[in-house]
């Protein structure tokens, strides 16, 4: 299953480009396109010869390249509307002013950087341990595929990391640098602690639902939060409107996450959603989960003015919630 077939779900593309519209994002951001493409004839050419090798990196590339947008979109519009938000919280809102004219031009980009900074980690986790693969022609292969994987993950990453550095206010550098620290974590906790608590290593099943929530924190919520945040801050936004911002985002992508681990379970394994493991416990302690989720999502935007951008993001939250057993965010 992809993250792209989910997210085809009626309902909560709906959602999405109601989103899109009111901040003034129709289009998919061109910026992540543009950069996988570049010199795209070369990479295909090096990709190919993973073809027919159990190496995930082909699968990447593969979706990234053609619907690898939808989630990444979700992620956009959510920091583009916390950012309208945010300026409706500390100005009067004028009737005559759209929200997208509200937005700022460093927001976009920080939007922008998201997106580059999720397809970095998510190219890298396309690595592989090669060590159990005994024929020597194989074992090449893979290590090719596993130094294309580390090389396209830090291009991706170095470029975010100098748009970053050109917004050029410490505080929301050292906002997003800390969620990319946090993926890194996470990466290093996967390795170190999913062998315990009940973890398969090769489904990545985790039956600990602090251990899953830690992971999903630091592999996504975090990033999703930590730019939401930042967007407030160019603003110069109160401490309680960008913590709102912060705790909105954080719970939002929780919930996105939940719902991809639950689908994960019968769908079988993608390498599209190896950053998030399959959490397998009790339904009910995952209905308790969403209902956690989304009421602490619902009260980060009580703080909030009433405007559009605030119902739209409550409307992310029913969206989310309405569809129990309906697919909406795909791998």
């Amino acid at each position: 299953m992809h993250f792209a077939t989910t997210l085809r779900n009626h309902f909560w593309r709906n959602v999405v480009r109601d989103a899109q519209k009111l901040v003034g994002c129709n289009e998919p951001y061109s910026s992540l396109q543009s950069l996988l493409n570049s010199d795209v004839a070369s990479v295909a050419l090096r990709v190919r010869k993973l073809l027919g090798t159990r190496h995930p990196l082909p699968e990447t590339v593969k979706y990234f390249l053609r619907n690898g947008h939808d989630l990444l979109q979700t992620f956009s519009a959510v920091i583009l509307l916390l950012s309208d938000a945010s300026m409706a919280a500390k100005l009067p809102v004028a009737q005559d002013t759209s929200s997208s004219a509200r937005i700022l031009q460093s927001q976009r980009n920080i939007a922008e950087i998201c997106e580059i900074i999720y397809a970095a980690n998510f190219i890298h986790m396309s690595m592989m341990d090669c060590k159990d693969y005994n024929a020597n022609s194989e074992k090449e292969l893979l290590s090719l595929g596993n130094r294309m994987t580390v090389l396209g993950g830090d291009y991706l990453l170095a470029t975010a990391c100098v748009a970053l550095a050109n917004i050029g206010k410490p505080s929301v550098i050292a906002s997003i640098s800390k969620a990319i620290s946090d993926m890194s974590t996470a990466a290093i906790l996967r390795e170190r602690f999913l062998r315990f608590a009940g973890v398969d290593s090769n489904s990545q099943l985790v039956r600990d639902t602090n251990l899953w929530h830690e992971q999903a924190t630091l592999s996504i919520a975090n990033l999703l939060a930590q730019c939401s945040m930042a967007c407030a801050d160019l603003v110069s936004a109160s401490t309680d409107i960008q913590q709102s911002c912060f705790r909105y985002s954080k719970y939002t992508a929780l919930l996105i996450a939940l719902r991809l681990s639950v689908q994960r379970k019968h769908s079988g394994f993608s390498n599209v959603i190896r950053c998030i493991p399959s959490l397998t416990v009790d339904s009910s302690e995952i209905e308790k989960l969403f209902s956690e989720y989304s009421r602490e999502a619902l009260e980060a935007l009580e703080c909030f003015p009433l405007c559009d951008s605030v119902n739209s993001l409550r409307n992310f939250i029913s969206s989310l919630n309405t569809m129990t057993n309906a697919e909406i965010i795909a791998a």
